[in-house]
Formats: C-alpha cells, structure tokens, sequence
C-alpha cells in the first residue's frame, strides 16, 4: 500500500520539458500532500500515477489498489457514472447471471463482488447521492455531483491508495467536511494535491514541487509555512545585512576618495606656491592620479563583490505568485435591468423539475451576486440559464444585454490545441497591441508564452 517514484520526467508533445529527476515515495498508510506553484506539473503527476497519462521517463511502483479522484472530469461526460467508476462490466456481468444467462466469462469478470449492487447503493447514500443511477450519463451531473461521484467510488471499491486532484473544489460545505472525517479515519495511503488549508493539515508529510525539483517536509502544512516562512524571514534578513554593508562600503568610498582629492589639492596648491619645478609638479601629479585611481579600484572591487552578493541572496528569493486582476467599468449606467428570469425551472433526463418551486430572479447593472447552495442544487444550471446557453422548458427570461462572459467549472471555451497566447488572441476582438496582450498575460503570472 505504497507509492514509489523514481526520477520521473514529463515533456509536453512540444518537447517541453515540465519537470525531471521527481523522486519521492508515500509509505503504507501515509497520507501526504503535493503542493507547488500552478504549472510545476502537481496535476500531471497525479495523472501518470494513476495510470491517466504516459511517463516520459522513470519509474513508479504501487502496491495495492488505487483509485483516483481527477480535478477536471469533463472527459467522461460522453459516459455513464458506472464507466466512469470502473465498474460497468461487473454490472453487465451480474444482470447477465441473473437472468440466467451468464457464461464463464461473466463469472470471472464478477469475480467475488456479487453484493455489488448493495455496496452501490450504500456508497451512494453515504455521499448523498440517492437519485443518482449507475446508468446517468456523467454529462448530467453538476461539478459537485461528479466529484462525488468519485468520492463514492472510494467507499465502493476500498482502494489500498487514494489518489486526489482538488478533490474539495466543487464541494459544498457538509459535503467537504464529511471529506475530512474519511480522511481521518481512512487506513489507506493518500497522496492529494489541494489549495484547501483544512484538507492540507490532514496531511503528515508536504512535498513541495519546484521548476528545481521536489522538497520534503515532515509535516502538515501549517508546519511547512511556519519552516518556509521562517527561511524567507533569515533570507531576507541576510539581504538586508548584505545590503547595510553595500551601502556602508559605498559610502566609505566616496569619503575616502574625497579627503585623497582635498590632500592631494592643499599640497599641489603649497608646492606651487613654493616654486616646486613644473617638471616635478606633473611627477607628483601623476602619482597622485595613479594613487587616486588605485584607492578607487579597490574600493569598486568591494563595492562589486557586496553587490554580487547582495543580487545572490536576492534571487533565492521565490517570485512573488499574486495575480493583478483589473475589471474594467461597464458602460451600461448602474441599476439598469439586465436580467429578469420569472417562474423559471428544469428537467433533464427525468421527468422531475429541477427546482421544487420555480425561481424568479432579477439582476441590475452593478450587482455583485453570491449564489451558494447545496451540489445538485442548480447553481450551473441557473448560470446558464442567465447567460442564455440553456433556455428554460417553463417560465420566461428576459435579458436587457447580449454580452456576457460565463466561466464554467470546465473552462471549456478554452482550445487545448491553442498555446496560451494564441488563446489570448482568439478573445482580443478590440485589437489590442502586443504589448498590451503580454501585458495582461504577464498579470495572470504567464510570465513565458509561445
């Protein structure tokens, strides 16, 4: 029940190379967190040990089972939930007995697992997710539900290793604390690259990834902040000695070299007054200036040495990773309606609205609306809705504006076969400059785009 990898490398099909020489192991029973800065390659590793992307290079070992919860799950949405989770030939095997009809085959395929269908039902309640079948088609469920889903499948299949992507991203509250006290009380071994502190302090050990390789700390990750704020702190207080002296040694320099030019000036003024030869005044003015650039040769050699040191430390420094978002102010005068949806509802596959009663909902120029609510309670369903991607089948929906920009949990307006500046582009219908485009590339911290 542990994962072994082995300096691995990864390069992207335009042979960039995302990272190499990854070595680490999580122990039996382990539960540890993979964390780094967006696009060190957290997800991808995730990805090729679960098996979901080819390795460029090395070698990972599992002992026991896994099962994987993904962060972005529109690749089954062309499936049903029971493909998804892995388990639609026991079914097919177990309907085929059944009926009387079962053949060798369907007897190895089931296996032992013939109370399958009663582990389903049972992982499903646990996760809340009753009026789901195996049979729905993963396109109808909400992030949430999907994510569940997955979560599910852990109860279902009792997986040795479980392998988790931003598992609590789509989740409500109830349903990521419920997340937590599985965590605690699971004894399998867990590796899970999140953003969410509370699940991050489950760990025991944090591996942070860099562009350098991977660190291991002994520890959740309030006490791997504490450690790398403490290393920042003593960092950028040796910056700050380095820096006293830099300009200390400058200083210095600068006095020193103005008292050699006032005693150099005072004697070259009492030698002329009391007639020294002008051939002896140039000998000595020329020692003087062979002096003179001699003390400042030494000085600049200091003065260099404590600045290269000084830029040293400061490069250790990790880049800041804050993104500048700037939104633009609307034309439209505030408190125009722009939206007025009236006794509004849905169904999807089943006959059964979406809604227990319809909702009647107005937006104005301005708003800055929250939607919250429980997974499989519509919030997407109501977004698109707003925007105009989905019409409602009752109720009316009027929209003062046509211009609208929707964000799905999917990001599926963005082409994968775009580079990042190239998808730019595809948004910049008011011609915007390059240095404009890079601009704003640059506030997102895409620092280096092709």
């Amino acid at each position: 029940m542990s994962i072994t990898v082995n300096n691995l490398s990864y390069t992207h099909p335009d042979r960039e190379v995302l990272f190499s020489g990854i070595t680490f192991s999580v122990l039996s029973n382990g539960r540890t967190s993979l964390t780094g800065n967006n696009g060190t390659g957290k997800s991808t590793i995730l990805k090729i040990i679960a098996g979901a992307l080819p390795k460029t290079g090395g070698d990972i070992s599992l002992t026991g089972s896994l099962c994987y919860v993904p962060q972005h799950s529109g690749q089954y949405n062309d499936i049903t939930v029971a493909e998804a989770l892995g388990i639609a030939e026991k079914i097919s095997a177990l309907d085929s007995i059944l009926a009387g009809a079962g053949t060798e085959e369907d007897y190895n395929i089931l296996n032992e697992d013939w109370d399958i269908e009663d582990r389903i039902a049972a992982a499903f309640r646990d996760w809340d997710l009753k009026e789901i079948t195996v049979s729905e088609k993963m396109k109808n469920l909400s992030g949430g539900e999907k994510t569940k889903i997955f979560l599910a499948g852990i109860s279902l299949l009792r997986p040795d290793i479980i392998v988790m992507d931003e598992p609590t991203n789509y989740l409500d509250r109830k349903t990521r604390k419920k997340l937590y006290r599985t965590i605690e009380d699971s004894h399998a071994t867990i590796l899970v690259v999140s953003h969410d502190r509370e699940l991050l302090n489950l760990m025991d050990v944090t591996l942070k990834l860099t562009h350098q390789g991977i660190n291991r700390y002994g520890g959740n990750y309030d006490f791997y902040k504490t450690i790398k704020d403490s290393e920042r702190q003593a960092l950028m207080d040796s910056i700050a000695e380095k820096e006293k002296s830099l300009r200390a040694a400058r200083r210095t320099a600068s006095e020193v070299l103005e008292r050699k030019l006032k005693r150099d000036s005072r004697g070259d003024r009492k030698q002329r007054q009391e007639g020294v030869p002008r051939i002896m005044l140039k000998t000595i003015k020329d020692g003087a200036e062979k002096s003179c650039g001699n003390l400042r040769d030494n000085h600049t050699e200091r003065i260099e040495t404590a600045a290269s040191e000084a830029r040293e430390l400061r490069s250790k420094l990790p880049p800041s990773h804050e993104m500048k978002i700037k939104l633009e102010r609307s034309d439209i005068h505030k408190g125009k309606l722009l939206v007025f949806a009236k006794d509004i509802n849905i169904s999807y596959e089943s006959e059964k609205p979406l809604w227990k009663n319809p909702l009647s909902v107005k937006i104005f120029s301005g708003d800055r609306i929250h939607i919250s609510g429980d997974n499989g309670s519509g919030k997407s369903t109501l977004l698109r809705i707003i925007t105009g991607e989905l019409e409602p089948q009752c109720g009316t929906v009027e929209r003062g504006t046509s211009s609208f920009i929707y964000v799905d949990q999917e990001y599926s307006f963005i082409d994968s076969s775009c580079t990042v500046i190239g998808q730019l582009e595809k948004f910049n219908t008011g011609d915007r400059p390059d240095h404009i485009v890079k601009t704003e590339l640059h506030r997102f911290l895409f620092s280096e785009t092709t």
